[in-house]
């Protein structure tokens, strides 16, 4: 199956933004300090907040099985381990403030995405 060309655009925008989380924290997961399996975190899921996919505040560096995996299956592990980090790093109104940010940002149709790709470009100069 061929991939769109948006997918393809979103592709390399978050390859640049995990090549910049790696710069700015290492490639370690920012929950637990592991460096297996290294990826891109959305803390608001892009099904539900798809406008957020590309928002760098809305993601983190974390280990797939450790922490990612566990935030979506493991309720008690979410909720003890990983939301406190959460809140540690963007603060206790996390959640709704990236809410309130997802309602003033615009759809991430294929020309808004590429503007994204410049201005991560740009950043990583």
């Amino acid at each position: 199956m061929k991939r769109s060309e948006r997918k393809k655009w979103i592709d390399k925008c978050r390859v640049l933004i995990r090549k910049q989380k790696i710069k700015l924290y290492g490639n370690r997961c920012q929950f637990c300090g592991s460096n297996k399996q290294v990826g891109l975190f959305h803390i608001l899921s892009v099904g539900a907040y798809p406008r957020l996919e590309l928002y760098e505040d809305n993601i983190l560096l974390a280990c797939w099985f450790g922490c990612h995996h566990k935030w979506h299956h493991d309720f008690y592990y979410a909720r003890d381990v990983i939301e406190p980090k959460i809140i540690k790093i963007l603060g206790k109104n996390y959640e709704q403030d990236l809410k309130d940010v997802y309602n003033t940002l615009p759809k991430l149709g294929l020309m808004r995405i590429k503007e994204i790709y410049e201005e991560l470009k740009e950043k990583d100069k």
